[in-house]
């Protein structure tokens, strides 16, 4: 299995959707849950609504540095930070809000 592959349909783009700060997912992931703007998306930066109601200032980010804001039942999940994933080790399945 590919990354993309593992993030759209494995993971469903957990880190672009973050339920565990964000009230809505970023409004550039796609409906395959994959980035709409890939190639230009280290510059985007974007206001959200964080689950508290108030606004959340978001940018996107390389792998290492999104890695540090993964919960770490998400983290071990995300095949950017345990690529053994992507060889079909057992998962609990994605994160849900």
């Amino acid at each position: 299995m590919t990354e993309t592959e593992y993030c759209s349909q494995v993971c469903k783009a957990q880190c672009c959707k973050a339920p565990w700060i964000l009230a809505k997912p970023c409004q550039k992931l796609g409906p395959d849950n994959l980035c709409t703007i890939y190639e230009d998306r280290l510059k985007y930066l974007f206001l959200n609504t964080g689950k508290d109601g108030r606004p959340v200032k978001c940018n996107c980010a390389k792998p290492e540095v999104f890695l540090s804001t993964l919960p770490p039942e998400v983290k071990e999940q995300c095949c950017f930070h345990n690529p053994s994933v992507l060889e079909g080790s057992p998962l609990r399945g994605p994160v849900e809000n």
